[in-house]
C-alpha cells in the first residue's frame, strides 16, 4: 500500500477531533518518554489513545440513562492526567464542580493544566494526592464518585469502593457489574434469588422505584423484607413502597418505631429471629 493511500493515524485524527483544547494541550504538554526520566505510575498509558477508550455515543447513551447532566459535583478517582474527567465533563451539569484525586503530583499537575482549559470557572476544579483507599474527601460530599481503569492495579479494590460510596450523597449509583465480579469470585452469588443495581435500574434508594422492582422480581410482597443501615434511604425507602423495612442498628428509629412494616434488628443474630419468626 502506497503511503498516501494509508488511513489517517491515530495523530492526525485526535488532532481533528471535536475538543480543540486537546490538541494545544498535548502540544504544549512535556515529553514523557526522556529516557532519564522518571516515569510516574501508568504514565505510559497516557498517550493520545487514552481519549479513544470510550465511543462518544456510549457516552451519550450511559449519560443519558444515569442522568449525569443532574450531576453537579464529581470525584475522579486515580484521575491520571484528566482524561476521563475531560469526556464526563461536556455531560454533566452546567455548573459542576470536578475533584480529581491521585497518588502522583505530577498527574494532579497535568490534570489542573487538561482541566482548566475546559472548565470555564477555576473554583469549580480541584485536584488532590490522595489514596483510593483513603479518599481525603468528606462524607456524602459529591453526587458521584467515579474511577476509569483504577481498580485493577489496587490489592485492596474493596476498600476503594467502599470509600467511594463513602463519599457520595445518598441516592447514588452502585455498579452493578463490579459488584457482581465481587460476588462470583467470593462465590456467594448462587445464594440470591436475583439481583437489582441503581445503575442498571436508572433508580436508587430511596427512590420507591428500586424496591417496586425488588418485588416485582421476588414476587410475594407479603413475604419481602429490606434489610439496611439507613434511615433515609432503606427504612424510609421501603416503607414508601409498602415493603418491610428491618432496620439494623444500635439503636431503634424513633421517628418509625410505631409505623407498621419497621422492625428494628441490633445486629445479624437479631434479623435471623425476625426473619424466622415472621416467615410463614
Amino acid at each position: 500500500m502506497k503511503d498516501e493511500a494509508r488511513p489517517r493515524t491515530l495523530e492526525r485524527s485526535f488532532r481533528d477531533c471535536q475538543y480543540p483544547w486537546q490538541s494545544s494541550y498535548l502540544r504544549g504538554m512535556p515529553s514523557m518518554s526522556s529516557p532519564n526520566q522518571i516515569r510516574p505510575h501508568s504514565s505510559e498509558y497516557f498517550g493520545e489513545e487514552r481519549d479513544y477508550f470510550w465511543n462518544s455515543d456510549y457516552l451519550d447513551l450511559v449519560a443519558q440513562r444515569l442522568s449525569l447532566a443532574s450531576v453537579h459535583s464529581v470525584a475522579d478517582i486515580g484521575c491520571g492526567v484528566g482524561h476521563w474527567s475531560a469526556l464526563l465533563y461536556p455531560r454533566l451539569a452546567g455548573n459542576a464542580h470536578l475533584t480529581g484525586v491521585d497518588l502522583e503530583e505530577s498527574h494532579i499537575r497535568d490534570y489542573l493544566a487538561r482541566l482548566h482549559q475546559i472548565v470555564a470557572d477555576p473554583a469549580r476544579l480541584a485536584a488532590m494526592e490522595g489514596s483510593a483507599t483513603e479518599l481525603p474527601l468528606s462524607d456524602t460530599s459529591v453526587d458521584l464518585a467515579t474511577c476509569q481503569t483504577l481498580l485493577l492495579h489496587l490489592k485492596d479494590p474493596e476498600s476503594a469502593l467502599k470509600e467511594m460510596i463513602r463519599i457520595t450523597r445518598p441516592g447514588g449509583l452502585t455498579p452493578g457489574h463490579v459488584l457482581r465480579a465481587i460476588m462470583e469470585r467470593d462465590r456467594i452469588s448462587h445464594l440470591f434469588s436475583g439481583f437489582i443495581f441503581s445503575d442498571e435500574l436508572g433508580a436508587s434508594k430511596p427512590s420507591a422505584a428500586t424496591f417496586v422492582a425488588a418485588r416485582n422480581l421476588l414476587g410475594d410482597a407479603e413475604c419481602l423484607g429490606h434489610l439496611g443501615d439507613n434511615v433515609h434511604t432503606d427504612v424510609s425507602g421501603a416503607l414508601s413502597a409498602g415493603v418491610r423495612a428491618i432496620h439494623l442498628a444500635d439503636v431503634p428509629s424513633t421517628q418509625h418505631l410505631h409505623v407498621e412494616h419497621y422492625v428494628w434488628a441490633r445486629d445479624f443474630d437479631s434479623v435471623a429471629d425476625i426473619v424466622l419468626v415472621e416467615r410463614p
